[in-house]
């Protein structure tokens, strides 16, 4: 989670968040862990974060119930993914914290594309299509070799 960019100081813990939050997301991708390191997300008070911190709080918790989706394949976890990685390009766009991990943009576009093939609003789904494959889109023009996004590109066009 490097490619966060944020103007001003930085808070005097700012090592020790970073490494936290580095911790929590490597409990959150394992199955055995992926409690615990829920649990020391919500122990952390967001309001305390600095605004790339937040960023990346934001962008666990999307992951947290992307990961718990895939267990429970109930589609209220992917639902509260959705909802995270959107709060989170909201904050930053708030914030004035440029977004550059091509992981954050994947995790969304990928969550869209996912909800857009199990959720029953035909309303919905071609809305959820439609963001995806403009976040994919986008990502493409800045890097054109991206497996994930190339892809995740050939699935939304199937």
């Amino acid at each position: 989670m490097k490619d966060l960019k944020t103007p001003g100081q930085k808070a005097p813990n700012y090592k020790e968040t970073d490494l936290c939050l580095t911790a929590i997301e490597s409990l959150i991708k394992t199955t055995t862990y992926r409690s615990i390191g829920y649990k020391m997300l919500n122990d952390l008070d967001a309001d305390d974060l600095a605004p790339d911190h937040k960023v990346t709080y934001l962008y666990l918790y999307g992951r947290y119930f992307s990961y718990t989706y895939r267990e429970t394949k109930e589609v209220e976890d992917l639902e509260t993914a959705n909802d995270f990685f959107d709060d989170l390009m909201q904050y930053a766009f708030d914030h004035d914290v440029k977004v550059t991990d091509f992981k954050i943009f994947y995790s969304r576009a990928y969550t869209k594309f996912k909800l857009a093939q199990i959720v029953w609003d035909d309303e919905r789904k071609p809305w959820l299509l439609k963001k995806a494959k403009s976040i994919t889109k986008r990502a493409i023009s800045i890097d054109n070799s991206n497996d994930s996004f190339l892809w995740l590109q050939q699935q939304l066009q199937a």
